[in-house]
C-alpha cells in the first residue's frame, strides 16, 4: 500500500490559513471591551457557516429554531424568502476579533433577546471561575467544522495578545467579572 499524500500537500492549506494569525496586532482593551469581544467572538464561532470569513467583508447572523447562523446574505438580499430572524450584521476585524450591529429590530424580538440573555448567561457562567483567562480561550475547538474553528484560534490569539499588553495574563474569570458591572445586554450595545 503506498502513503497517503506523501508530498504533504494538505499541509500547504492548512498552513496558508494559519500564517495571518501569527502577525495578530496586540491591542489594548477595557475589560469591558476585551469581554464584549470575546463574548461577541464565542457567538459568532457557535453559529453555523461553512465559508471563510474575510477581514472587513459585512456578513449577517441570523437566528433560526434555536441556531445561530452566519451568512454572506444580507435580509434585503433574502426578501420575502427570507425564513429566519435577522439579528446583526458582522465583520472581522484585522485582529480576528467580530464588530457585530445588531437590527433594531432584536430589541422587539422577545424570543431572540431571550436566546442571547441565555446566551451571555452561559458565556459569563463559563468563565466565572478562578482559572486564568488566557487559559480558557478557544484556542483549539475539536468539535468546531474548520472554518469556525480558524476564528475561534485567531481570536484566542489577539484576546492573549491583549491579556498580556495590559499584564492580565494571570487574571481570573472570577477576578475580571468581580472587577466590573458587566451589563446584562454587552452584545447589544
Amino acid at each position: 500500500m503506498k502513503p497517503a499524500n506523501p508530498q504533504g500537500k494538505g499541509l500547504v492549506p492548512v498552513l496558508e490559513a494559519l500564517e495571518p494569525l501569527s502577525q495578530l496586532p496586540a491591542q489594548q482593551r477595557s475589560s469591558q471591551d476585551w469581554l464584549r469581544d470575546y463574548l461577541a467572538g464565542a457567538l459568532i464561532v457557535s453559529a453555523r457557516f461553512s465559508f471563510k470569513p474575510v477581514l472587513r467583508q459585512s456578513y449577517y447572523l441570523y437566528w433560526q429554531t434555536g441556531q445561530w447562523q452566519l451568512s454572506m446574505i444580507s435580509p434585503s438580499e433574502w426578501g420575502s424568502r427570507l425564513q429566519t430572524t435577522p439579528v446583526a450584521s458582522c465583520q472581522l476585524r484585522e485582529d480576528y476579533s467580530w464588530d457585530i450591529s445588531p437590527y433594531d429590530s432584536v430589541a422587539e424580538t422577545p424570543e431572540l433577546l431571550a436566546s442571547l440573555a441565555s446566551f451571555q448567561s452561559g458565556f459569563l457562567d463559563f468563565i466565572d471561575n478562578e482559572m486564568p483567562l488566557v487559559d480558557q480561550l478557544p484556542f483549539y475547538q475539536a468539535e468546531l467544522p474548520w472554518y469556525p474553528r480558524l476564528m475561534a484560534l485567531g481570536l484566542a490569539k489577539t484576546l492573549q495578545r491583549s491579556l498580556d499588553s495590559a499584564g492580565l495574563s494571570s487574571q481570573s474569570g472570577q477576578g475580571l467579572l468581580a472587577d466590573m458591572a458587566v451589563s446584562s445586554q454587552l452584545l447589544l450595545k
